[in-house]
């Protein structure tokens, strides 16, 4: 059962909103709280049956790192691949597999990976060298677009 505590101080009748719970052998009033924008308090935070308070971005889509947290630091890039001059061949393994292929393609400086409609085609380039995961600093991955 939802009810109001008089709040004594000034005597001009303000209410605090309060809820029951009960707690062991008691019955206890918990104040509970509006968290809203300060010019508009008819914009008010969404927290939803199980408690999770709603939060949104006005930039968008919030960004999350390859651990799957919220990323709130700038991203450090871990390795640069350019393809402007040449293939880079000696820094990967490839790996293909049934009409997979690796072509390098100067003038659009890219690597393009493809494979055929045979079952189990692959193309897989895997870096050569190591990329030391650092605790607390976002890696950026750049991966192109299809």
């Amino acid at each position: 059962m939802n009810s109001f505590v008089r709040v004594p101080p000034d005597s001009t009748g303000k209410k605090m909103a309060t809820v029951q719970h009960v707690v062991g052998d008691n019955t206890v009033e918990v104040s509970t709280m509006h968290v809203v924008d300060y010019s508009d308090p008819t914009k008010g935070q969404k927290v939803n049956t199980r408690g999770a308070a709603s939060v949104t971005f006005a930039g968008g889509s919030p960004s999350l790192d390859r651990m799957g947290s919220l990323r709130v630091a700038e991203q450090t890039a871990v390795a640069v691949y350019e393809y402007s001059t040449k293939d880079y061949a000696s820094l990967f393994t490839d790996n293909l597999a049934n009409g997979g292929t690796i072509t390098f393609d100067k003038a659009g400086a890219k690597a393009t990976m493809s494979v055929g409609s045979g079952t189990g085609a692959s193309s897989v380039r895997t870096s050569n060298r190591y990329h030391y995961y650092q605790p607390g600093v976002p890696m950026l991955n750049l991966l192109p677009r299809i």
